[in-house]
Formats: structure tokens, sequence, C-alpha cells
């Protein structure tokens, strides 16, 4: 990618970004009118609708606000995108807020090199796998949750090896970490909450360099696993990959 390139691209997605933000601003104006009018007529259920969607709203500003986007080639900047497109995702957010359908985030994802965008979905799911340890750890799981810590770590070394500083080719990056989740499959497939967390990294790294195979699971929503066996299925999984990818 040329600077030109780049630099074209971080327009685009700050132009969006920049949008998304005054049209929230706007149904902030808009909700806050409309909860004072209900407050002067005692409208009480109405306006507790309208104090939860301004709520809803004012956490949407803070969470485009905080991205304060940089780059496209930028970790920080494009986890900091992916984490708001999950939370405005969320049900509260579209049942109250259904001007969020108007958002195509899919547009950003575009501008932005897919594995970069892998790398930062395999973040926000080890962020998540590590709450999880914390839970556990807190309710007196600790081997599990050592076991948690651990696999993060090497993950995390690993990101670094291929993602950060190219010192590992791509297959070895999948072999090791599919070898990591296996070795910590005894322990935490004890832990239905983990399941959905591991199958996420499952098909992440088993479609990692598929581009089009893993936008059309993320963007999809199939990024999830329910069963609390995920991992019988990740040998089934890698045969169907590796056959769409043919």
């Amino acid at each position: 990618m040329t600077i030109a390139e780049k630099n074209n691209k971080n327009e685009a997605i700050k132009q969006f970004l920049s949008e998304c933000l005054e049209e929230f601003k706007e149904k902030e104006a808009l909700t806050s009118f409309t909860k004072k009018r209900l407050e002067k007529r005692h409208k009480t259920g109405k306006l507790a609708s309208e104090m939860l969607r301004l709520e809803l709203i004012r956490q949407g500003i803070k969470a485009l606000e905080n991205i304060q986007f940089k780059s496209v080639d930028d970790y920080s900047s494009v986890k900091k995108l992916r984490e708001t497109e999950l939370l405005f995702s969320r049900f509260y957010f579209l049942k109250y807020l259904p001007f969020l359908k108007n958002f195509e985030f899919s547009y950003y994802k575009s501008q932005i090199d897919s594995d970069l965008l892998a790398y930062v979905y395999i973040g926000i799911q080890l962020d998540t796998l590590f709450k999880k340890a914390q839970d556990l750890s807190s309710t007196g799981f600790e081997s599990s949750a050592n076991t948690i810590y651990k696999l993060i770590i090497g993950i995390n070394s690993l990101n670094d090896d291929f993602f950060k500083n190219n010192e590992i080719s791509r297959e070895t990056y999948k072999l090791k970490v599919g070898d990591m989740i296996k070795n910590a499959k005894p322990i935490l497939d004890q832990h239905h909450s983990c399941q959905e967390i591991l199958g996420n990294l499952i098909v992440l790294i088993l479609t990692l360099g598929t581009a089009h195979i893993a936008n059309k699971i993320v963007n999809n929503h199939f990024l999830f696993f329910r069963e609390t066996e995920s991992f019988k299925q990740l040998n089934e999984l890698e045969y169907r990959v590796a056959k769409l990818n043919s």
C-alpha cells in the first residue's frame, strides 16, 4: 500500500466516523428535547424509555469519541473500531437506536488489511477470555484460571512473532496456537463459559489467510460456538475451511 493509498483510506474512515458521531449528537439533542417534554407532561412510561434511549446514545458518543482513529495499520485504532461495532450490535442498542442499521461498518473493514483485522479479532477474544479467567479465579477455580492465563500469554507471544515481527510462517502460527488450545482442553472443557470464546478462536485461527471466509463468518455473525463440545468440531471445521479455500 502506498502512502497516498493509506492516507485516502484513513480519511475515508475518519469521515465515516465523523458522520456517525454527528448523527449521534443530533439524536442526543432530539431525545433530550423529547425527554424534557415528557417530564413536563408527567408521562412516566414513555419517559423511562426515552431516558434509556438517551443513556445509550451518550454511551455511543463516548465510544466514538474514544476511538481517536489514527491509521488503517494502527492496531489500537482498528481494535477500538471493532469494539465499537460490537457495542452497537448489542440487543438494546439495536432496539432503542434503530438508526444504527444505517451505519455500514463493513465499509471500514474493506479499508483494512485482513491479517490486521484477524489480529484485532483474536485480541478481543483474548480480552474476553482474560475476564473469564478473573471470574474463575474469584470463585475458587485457580487451576482453570491459571490455565487460561498461560494460554493467553502463549497466544500473545505467537501474535507478536507472526503479526508484528513476521518471524514465523502462517502455518506455523496456526499449528502452534492450535496445539496450545488443544492442550488447554482438559481443563477448560469443564467450564461452559469458555466454550464460545475458544470456539471463536478456533474459527479465527483456521480461517486466517482466507479473508473471504473469515469476513463471511464475522459479517454474518457466524463467529460463535454454543455447543459444549466445541473442540470435537475442530477437525471437521478444518476440513470444511480447506475445501472452501481450494
